[in-house]
């Protein structure tokens, strides 16, 4: 699994993951885990794979990342300007307005004990607020919604100068340190 050309993921149309037969989506998100972590990222989603679903991978804690389906956000208050980084544009880093405070409604595998293991899909509603939601809004914007195109850093953000830089390129190396920890 790698990574496609940013081009490929600008206006993408996702379909949703059809939830009741979803093995071979959790089989792709094993993979897109693994593939963030070797590249530093916090989170990646199926249309920078090259795969057009409506599912993303990120970091939940230091050691732990979750499998997103069909992923919607509600704006839950105020603004605030951010500037983020992405794995489709690696030597930049963009200018954008988030939301501080958003509710995702999306749907995740959960281990299930019963006699034996089972996975099952739940769906969730979590209020998430700073980086957690900017993670959130940020993903779920490459997937998109109800056959609206995915979006870009690249389409909704404003590209720094190289001398307007805050690093956060350099804070991969950081992730990349965190990430030997993570359960895959």
């Amino acid at each position: 699994m790698e990574l496609v050309e940013a081009d490929m993921i600008e206006e993408c149309i996702c379909e949703d993951v059809d939830l009741k037969d979803a093995e071979q989506e959790l089989a792709i998100a094993q993979d897109m885990i693994k593939l963030c972590a070797e590249k530093g990222g916090v989170g990646i989603s199926a249309p920078q794979v090259g795969i057009y679903k409506r599912m993303f991978v990120w970091m939940i804690s230091d050691t732990q990342f979750q499998v997103v389906f069909n992923p919607r956000f509600f704006p839950d208050g105020k603004k605030i300007k951010t500037i983020e980084g992405c794995l489709s544009y690696p030597e930049e880093e963009y200018y954008l307005t988030r939301y501080k405070y958003i509710r995702g409604v999306f749907y995740s595998p959960i281990m299930v004990y019963t006699p034996v293991e089972t996975i099952q899909i739940k769906k969730m509603t979590k209020r998430f607020s700073g980086i957690n939601a900017i993670i959130f809004q940020h993903e779920s914007q490459h997937v998109g919604y109800d056959n609206k195109p995915g979006r870009t850093i690249a389409q909704i953000g404003e590209i720094l100068a190289e001398d307007k830089r805050v690093g956060v390129i350099k804070k991969k190396e950081k992730f990349k340190s965190m990430l030997e920890k993570v359960e895959i």
